[in-house]
């Protein structure tokens, strides 16, 4: 049951956060839309189906700042206010104040990861698809096929055949600029097939524009024929290509876990996926954490100008979170530290100041 002190700091704290949320929300689609209609012959129509697909992620973006901002604007208000100091004389503490506010941060963290894992990365195909074919289509015109925003360069094994495709359309199930590397035994190469595009079926490739080269302990040298068509198997099954060929703001958690494990299988190199899977649970948290960390700056001491003072600490928080978790997540992508501690390693700095924060508050 609440009581009518947690009912006034959440009907308080859930009104600064939505005002915030639209405000930033708000900031970023004029500044976006204003740059994409100036920069592409597109129409509104085009961009208003963009956005209304980009705005899921928006959401889950724009999450951090407007809980610190909610957080620090609730707050400062009630101790500007001598809130805080009447409920200090009557024995309520400023972590029993504040309780309401942990509360919903950690329920909303856990409602954006939930929107991130089930709804973005389904969205986020009908975004790239909708980017591609409508508002950047006259930059894309000459294309010979359309593409779906699938990630480029892409590569894969099956069994002894290692494949590299360019660019795929899983709709039409026709790729370009394809490469086919086939190994022996030994894993020396034997055969290179270059194709300028394919057909893909269940258990074959149908390539156009082959050239082959064939690499045999009987000849000095290499031995090229040229195909107008060509068909290979290639086994590997469509649905499999189509995670792999995604990246992973296309796939969930469980996609990428097991996209991840399939690759070490086949021996490939994984830390970039290994860290944008711990990337998904942590950018959430992160929002929570820093949520914890912006009490103790509302509460220490009154301030002058408080709404813009109050934006300014929450924009330099969460820019300065966003600079160091960047950094990390690249190191764990290039391999330089294990991907956990890459994901890990800013929220561990954001507790420490958190902790030595809470320490110096007078409750």
């Amino acid at each position: 049951m609440l009581s009518l002190l947690d009912k006034y700091v959440i009907k308080r704290f859930l009104f600064y956060f939505f005002i915030g949320l639209f405000v930033f929300i708000s900031l970023f689609l004029i500044t976006d839309f204003i740059s994409k209609f100036s920069k592409y012959d597109t129409t509104i129509q085009a961009l208003f189906k963009y956005y209304y697909y980009f705005l899921p992620e928006i959401i889950y973006q724009m999450l951090p700042v407007a809980l610190v901002l909610s957080s620090l604007m609730t707050i400062s208000t009630m101790s500007k206010n001598n809130e805080l100091i009447a409920f200090y004389t009557t024995g309520v503490s400023i972590y029993r104040i504040c309780l309401p506010i942990v509360v919903i941060a950690g329920l909303l963290c856990a409602l954006a990861f939930s929107i991130n894992d089930k709804i973005i990365p389904h969205v986020v195909r009908k975004k790239e698809m909708t980017s591609m074919k409508e508002v950047k289509k006259n930059k894309y015109k000459h294309h010979k096929m359309k593409l779906t925003g699938i990630r480029n360069r892409v590569w894969f094994r099956d069994e002894d055949l290692i494949v590299n495709v360019g660019q795929m359309d899983l709709t039409t199930r026709q790729g370009l600029d394809i490469h086919l590397f086939y190994m022996n035994e030994n894993w020396d190469l034997t055969r290179i097939i270059r194709a300028e595009s394919a057909k893909v079926s269940d258990k074959s490739w149908t390539l156009m524009n082959v050239s082959e080269t064939d690499f045999t302990t009987e000849n000095s040298f290499p031995i090229r024929h040229e195909y107008v068509s060509k068909v290979v198997e290639v086994t590997k099954k469509l649905s499999d290509l189509e995670i792999e060929n995604l990246s992973s703001d296309f796939m969930s958690a469980s996609d990428l876990r097991y996209f991840i494990r399939r690759n070490q299988q086949s021996g490939f190199k994984t830390s970039e996926y290994e860290t944008d899977l711990w990337d998904k649970y942590t950018f959430s948290f992160a929002a929570f954490l820093l949520t914890l960390l912006s009490i103790p700056f509302a509460v220490s001491k009154r301030r002058s100008g408080g709404g813009m003072i109050n934006i300014g600490i929450c924009l330099a928080m969460v820019f300065g979170f966003w600079m160091l978790y960047t950094f990390a997540l690249s190191l764990g992508r290039m391999g330089v530290v294990m991907p956990a501690i890459a994901a890990w390693s800013t929220h561990i700095l954001i507790l420490v100041c958190t902790f030595f924060l809470y320490s110096r508050v007078s409750t």
